[in-house]
């Protein structure tokens, strides 16, 4: 994967420059403010996310926009407003320092692939060592390495596993030897569980009885209640009749105490009549002494 194009707008120096790379070793040269070190901070800034801040931003109206053609994709980064990351037509949020990690993994670039002017030169000022991790990566020797001491590790773990399982199987076997009467025991078991489900069904049947009985009881009250009812059946017939007899003589007290009264309210009234009637002779007499009251004729 290598870089074929770059196009940098609105940082620092460049306003709008356009770069083609060709296979291989490229070398930016050029005179003092010719812009270099804003080529190298795009690169850090699509790579890296880096630096922070807009102090190498050309135009503070304007987004800053770094974009490169990988291959046959576009990968652009956008700062500004909004801090974007963009491949082909995906587009991706970056916070803070961060790159997103599609986009890392898309680039796979680090500092192997670039070196800076003042950077010492590549591997001769490295130990031996450092150059035999660098050749290790390169033909992948390190992954093999990792790999080998990865499965070291394993083993290890394995062993030691194997070593603490075959402690536990002993520690088990020892265990079991404490339960060798459940063999035994399972005959028994199958003998219990029969019982129970008979001792089960018996209990039913002794509930279902229990229930019977109990409503026995309540049908033999009722049935001592409905015959102290029979017996008492002429008793109750008589005291109907007396009943009837009694509401009959009731209503002849009720019609006789009426006449009684209707009586006494003509005595009251034959009593008044009379009085008006000495009071009317009284006075005719006093008016009329010489006359008869019944005749009208004068008495001699």
């Amino acid at each position: 994967m290598a870089i074929k194009s770059l196009l940098i707008k609105n940082l620092e120096s460049h306003v709008k420059t356009r770069l083609r790379f060709h296979k291989g070793v490229n070398v930016i040269v050029g005179d003092t403010d010719a812009g270099k070190s804003g080529i190298m901070r795009a690169l850090t800034l699509l790579m890296h996310n880096r630096p922070g801040g807009d102090e190498f931003v050309n135009d503070k109206t304007k987004d800053v926009i770094v974009k490169a053609k990988i291959d046959n994709k576009i990968v652009k980064r956008v700062k500004g407003k909004e801090n974007l990351y963009y491949l082909d037509k995906q587009v991706f949020r970056a916070f803070g320092q961060s790159v997103p990690e599609k986009i890392a993994k898309f680039l796979n670039i680090s500092e192997v692939n670039i070196q800076h002017q003042l950077d010492q030169h590549f591997l001769l000022s490295k130990s031996s060592g450092e150059v035999a991790r660098y050749f290790n990566k390169i033909v992948k020797l390190d992954i093999i390495s990792r790999s080998l001491k990865n499965i070291s590790t394993r083993i290890k773990e394995d062993k030691a596993t194997i070593k603490k399982s075959k402690e536990n199987r002993d520690d088990l076997r020892k265990s079991i030897k404490k339960y060798d009467w459940l063999v035994n025991a399972e005959d028994e078991i199958r003998v219990l569980e029969i019982t129970q489900r008979r001792v089960g069904k018996i209990t039913k049947q002794i509930y279902e009885i229990n229930s019977l009985i109990d409503e026995i009881e309540k049908l033999k009250i009722k049935k001592e209640k409905l015959s102290n009812l029979m017996k008492a059946k002429p008793e109750v017939e008589e005291l109907i009749q007396s009943n009837k007899k009694i509401g009959k003589e009731e209503r002849n007290l009720f019609e006789l105490s009426e006449l009684i009264e209707s009586v006494e309210s003509t005595k009251k009234l034959i009593k008044e009549k009379i009085l008006a009637k000495k009071e009317l002779k009284k006075q005719f007499e006093k008016l009329m002494p010489n006359i008869c009251p019944l005749c009208d004729q004068e008495i001699k």
